[in-house]
């Protein structure tokens, strides 16, 4: 009862907070993205590698060009999740998100899986400059299992890789509120003061455990993780690092800023 009572005290102050800090809506297009090649060594290799599995067997890695449709549609999907963010035709985006498959893997033998990297990059078009670029991976868990079917491993890898894509565009466009609240959870009868509240919600294009930063006076003191989010306007957030910081600042009445936009954006 005390926690939805908390919950709903927050939400009210969200209303006149958040309201205003909705994101401003963009144009995006998405380019379709080239698959590059491998070397010419891989190439007069077959494509083909050996990858050792635990029990001494060996299983095939082959490029595999057939599942490039089904992960330009995951990238598609990543922008359409960000409700701030509405895809437009060529010629016509504030922003465009290109770039290329490096790596569409598909391994077969005791070990299945399938493994996905683009190289790619938002471009502002309005002023023709590059904003962010990075290297994102995705992949499918890797089992010795009959069970998991080639087009299971397909969809675990776009899924993952569509959550990638998100995360890069919010990283490189981010997203800004503040920490309402820091508050406490219980695990195993006791009381743990890690986690926080922050005016962003829904509205704002949260992806499941994506993370995001505390910015004290323009300085990163802490970083988050999302636990839930609780409507358009307001999220809970566990705190990864900078508890303490994060707490004195409070105390002392200090603003926090959060935004999803790392110190720098690393390829993952």
């Amino acid at each position: 009862m005390r926690r939805k009572l908390f919950a709903l005290l927050l939400c009210m102050v969200c209303i006149g907070i958040s309201a205003q800090n909705l994101p401003q809506k963009v144009s995006m297009e998405v380019a379709e993205f080239d698959y590059k090649k491998p070397s010419a060594m891989r190439q007069a290799l077959g494509l083909l590698t050996a990858v050792p599995s635990k029990n001494g067997n060996s299983s095939l890695s082959v490029q595999d060009k057939t599942m490039q449709p089904q992960m330009q549609e995951a990238i598609v999907q990543a922008v359409s999740d960000l409700p701030w963010i509405s895809i437009s035709s060529v010629g016509d985006a504030d922003y465009q998100l290109r770039g290329i498959f490096v790596n569409l893997e598909k391994t077969n033998g005791s070990q299945e899986a399938v493994s996905v990297q683009a190289q790619c990059e938002i471009l502002d078009k309005r002023t023709n400059k590059v904003v962010a670029h990075k290297l994102v991976k995705s992949y499918s868990v890797t089992v010795e299992s009959s069970h998991v079917t080639t087009q299971e491993h397909r969809v675990y890898a776009a899924s993952h890789l569509r959550k990638a894509i998100s995360q890069f565009i919010l990283e490189a466009l981010p997203i800004k509120g503040i920490v309402l609240e820091k508050g406490v959870e219980q695990k195993n009868g006791k009381i743990k003061d890690n986690q926080c509240y922050v005016d962003l919600g829904d509205g704002h294009g949260l992806i499941s455990d994506m993370h995001a930063y505390v910015l004290k006076d323009g300085k990163y003191i802490g970083e988050l993780k999302l636990k839930e989010s609780m409507g358009d306007e307001m999220s809970a957030w566990k705190i990864t690092s900078g508890s303490n910081d994060i707490a004195k600042a409070l105390e002392k009445g200090e603003t926090l800023i959060v935004t999803s936009q790392p110190k720098k954006i690393k390829d993952m």
